[in-house]
């Protein structure tokens, strides 16, 4: 099973890396600073900022598709194993909690592996596309990409699996796909608040790296930073934090929730 699912991840993070390096990084005169690069597939054009009208924030969220459709798969892998654990395994090994942590390491692992795979090959074939400037500034925007987008879908993992315990999986991952579509939506909005500063309370604006800020000089010189309240250290924090909330409220839920007596899937 394992083996499958991880040609499954794998095959998602080539796919999705061509998608994105095909159809979102775009260098005006055929060579491409790998900060651009970057930027580009957290919906900046260039340099400009990704902005605030639906057009774009539509085009924002199509770069988020390679990560809706992990969590469509990786979003339901956890509870799966829960159900097969809740007949086959829980009844002779009590340890869930040991059990819920051992698989959870896994599936980290294995969203960092698909992250890697994804930003590997979107770099490998606009490389092959386009002339591709690695800087210094690029590298750690790299950096910063890849902690921050893999932590965060860990993180909606998490979510969409403890969700699934009570709705079902199907009915979770609508649910939790249909609320990060509206956070995406409530940004086209942020601009006639007139509150920039509100960004930051909006957990998908951490996913544009050109709206934030840095501690490090030269990094500043490439990031767009239309915008105050954002920071990079900030958001991976704000990721790290709030992810490791939710593994230990699903340690506790793990633990008491009996799916032997209550199955979300078939209403029993």
């Amino acid at each position: 099973m394992r083996k499958y699912q991880n040609h499954v991840i794998l095959l998602t993070a080539v796919l999705g890396g061509l998608f994105l390096s095909i159809m979102y990084v775009n260098p005006y005169d055929g060579t491409i600073p790998l900060s651009e690069l970057i930027l580009q597939l957290c919906g900046s054009r260039g340099t400009f900022a990704l902005s605030f009208s639906m057009t774009e924030l539509l085009s924002f969220a199509m770069r988020l598709m390679p990560f809706f459709v992990l969590e469509c798969y990786m979003g339901i892998a956890v509870y799966r194993h829960f159900c097969t654990a809740s007949i086959y395994v829980f009844s002779r090994y009590p340890n869930r909690r040991k059990w819920y942590w051992r698989e959870m390491i896994s599936v980290g692992g294995e969203i960092m592996i698909f992250q890697g795979v994804l930003l590997f090959i979107t770099i490998l074939i606009s490389m092959a596309r386009y002339q591709v400037v690695v800087d210094k500034e690029g590298i750690i925007l790299a950096v910063y990409y890849y902690i921050i987008y893999a932590v965060w879908v860990y993180k909606i993992t998490v979510i969409i699996n403890l969700a699934a315990l009570w709705l079902g999986s199907s009915t979770a991952y609508a649910v939790v796909l249909g609320v990060q579509m509206i956070e995406i939506t409530l940004l086209s909005v942020t601009d006639l608040w007139h509150g920039y500063g509100m960004l930051k309370y909006n957990p998908i604006s951490r996913l544009v790296l050109g709206w934030q800020g840095s501690r490090i000089e030269s990094l500043n010189h490439v990031l767009l930073q239309p915008y105050d309240g954002l920071d990079l250290n900030a958001s991976l924090l704000f990721e790290v934090i709030t992810c490791g909330i939710l593994l230990a409220v699903g340690s506790v839920i793990v633990r008491k929730h009996n799916l032997l007596i209550s199955d979300s899937e078939t209403g029993v």
